[in-house]
């Protein structure tokens, strides 16, 4: 958004991007330099080893788990507004890890150190 340089999601992109990683993003109202932003969040997330949810705009509330599932690198999701604790995102393969609810940072670290090494 045109908050973005405030935003919690900088410190999260700014923080892959100097471990080497590469952010594909989806968000129609901002332009971001470093970051490849794409007409849409099915084309964002081709090739994409992990979705990060950084927003809770109401097209992220209900997504296509199958797609997901069938286009993510590695099938896994950190969700920052916990909008998936409810879904079975196990039937699709998908490793599922929330932000901000009891010990999920242990693990979420774990599998962050995976993905920047």
């Amino acid at each position: 958004t045109s908050f973005y340089k405030y935003a919690s999601s900088k410190t999260i992109t700014d923080t892959i991007i100097r471990y080497g990683g590469h952010i594909r993003a989806y968000d129609p109202k901002t332009k971001v330099e470093d970051i490849a932003i794409f007409k849409t969040k099915e084309e964002a997330l081709l090739s994409s080893d992990a979705l990060i949810i950084l927003s809770d705009w109401d097209e992220f509330k209900v997504p296509d788990f199958e797609y997901i599932s069938k286009h993510l690198n590695c099938k896994v999701i950190f969700d920052g507004f916990n909008l998936y604790l409810n879904s079975n995102l196990e039937q699709f393969g998908i490793n599922y890890f929330y932000i901000g609810k009891s010990n999920e940072s242990y693990k979420i670290s774990l599998c962050i150190c995976k993905f920047i090494r």
